[in-house]
């Protein structure tokens, strides 16, 4: 379960337009320990489709609704 501290950061990146939500999960991503390079090659693929304008991106608003759907 998310700390509140959690749910307080997700709501105010929820806020920020697309490219600074995208730059921020760069940063996130980035910030992880070496630990999750498993995923690397997907995220810096997905990253490179946001930053070459082909990636399609949803609000937060259609992204929590699917989220909440998925539980």
């Amino acid at each position: 379960m998310p700390s509140e501290r959690f749910g307080e950061a997700l709501k105010l990146a929820g806020e920020l337009p697309d490219a600074e939500r995208a730059e921020l999960a760069r940063e996130l991503i980035r910030s992880l320990p070496e630990s999750y390079d498993a995923f690397d090659s997907e995220i810096e693929r997905r990253l490179d489709e946001v930053d070459n304008s082909t990636a399609k991106l949803i609000s937060w608003e259609q992204a929590r609704e699917l989220i909440l759907r998925d539980e």
